[in-house]
């Protein structure tokens, strides 16, 4: 898709090696994201900062609840419910919707529904607080 061409484009000029799969395009845009902020770059968890892998797992936390929520599209009042700032914003992860005279109100998705499931999904596999409702949910809907 163009999202992915325009990415692994993005990524190959910041001097990242080019992805093998998907999830490796989101890690290598969350790193660059990390990088343009900072101004430094990083190419593995281990070299980024505490305070930005912080703002990682606060954004993977958000976006598993969204998604259980089937919800891509939130407010700024729902992002400060958990602690994510405008520095969450100018990372360039999430970004504004279009408002309109029926809505007024600002509002944010992530840059690409994929890329929230992968913060979800690495937020899970990490800190695992959300494992027994996930496999819960899970059987709920299959079975």
């Amino acid at each position: 898709t163009p999202y992915f061409t325009a990415a692994t484009c993005q990524l190959h000029e910041a001097g990242y090696q080019l992805p093998t799969c998907m999830t490796d395009i989101f890690t290598c845009l969350i790193f660059d994201a990390i990088s343009r902020a900072k101004g430094s770059f990083y190419d593995s968890w281990d070299s980024v900062p505490s305070n930005m892998r912080e703002l990682v797992k606060q954004l993977g936390s958000f976006a598993a609840h969204m998604l259980f929520r089937n919800q891509v599209v939130f407010t700024r009042q729902e992002l400060a419910k958990y602690c994510l700032s405008q520095g969450a914003q100018h990372l360039g992860l999430l970004v504004s919707c279009e408002v309109t005279a029926m809505d007024p109100t600002p509002q944010f998705r992530f840059s690409h529904l994929t890329l929230q499931e992968c913060l979800a999904s690495k937020f899970l596999a990490e800190f695992g607080s959300l494992r027994p409702a996930v496999i819960r949910r899970m059987e709920d809907k299959i079975g």
